[in-house]
């Protein structure tokens, strides 16, 4: 695992890569999901897309990758904190023509106190659908990631973010999350000014 944190728009982000889990077959439990248990897309930010709900963390298909995020996000050493914990999770499937608009993350009003994170299961390189972050102060200001298979990135819930429109012609998988961080926000404070140093 392979951990590589970000200074964008003098905010903070995290790539973590080389990690240890089988793509295919979470593709194929994300699959199972929409076509068994979640048939209709909740459609939060997609435009043309699907996104499942957001309770797949609680199924138990899905518990050992909840734990897997877990880890990885300790061991990014943007938290210490061993009770932190996942509150939300939904698979994103897109297809040609398909993006998703500008938004954030961020569910309680607290500032600084949630990670988000999206996982890529499957992408396709120079084919659009890439995660462009926003200034929150000024959304002109911006900052445009190409996401891979296998990466996981993370990044400060109140961040704005999109996904510009995707074209290729096979599916593009995401899963993204939400972790609350419960009574760490001086550490998440901390490890952010550390990022724009």
């Amino acid at each position: 695992m392979t951990v590589n944190h970000q200074s964008i728009l003098a905010l903070g982000y995290t790539i973590i890569e080389d990690i240890n889990i089988d793509l295919d077959y979470w593709i194929k439990q994300c699959y199972k999901y929409k076509n068994e248990v979640c048939i209709e897309s909740k459609n939060r930010s997609s435009v043309g897309g699907y996104q499942s709900d957001s309770s797949i963390y609680k199924h138990p298909t899905f518990k050992s990758l909840t734990q897997f995020l877990n880890s990885a996000l300790l061991k990014s050493n943007l938290t210490k904190d061993p009770t932190i914990k996942i509150n939300n999770m939904w698979i994103n499937i897109s297809n040609y023509g398909h993006y998703n608009k500008i938004h954030t993350h961020q569910i309680f009003p607290q500032f600084f106190t949630e990670f988000s994170g999206i996982l890529y299961l499957k992408v396709k390189e120079n084919n659009g659908g890439l995660l462009s972050f926003k200034n929150p102060l000024d959304i002109n200001m911006e900052y445009t990631h190409v996401p891979k298979n296998g990466q996981l990135v993370l990044f400060p819930s109140y961040l704005p973010h999109e996904v510009t429109v995707y074209l290729g012609k096979e599916d593009r998988i995401s899963l993204s999350f939400n972790y609350n961080m419960y009574g760490t926000t001086t550490d998440h404070i901390s490890n952010l000014k550390k990022n724009i140093k």
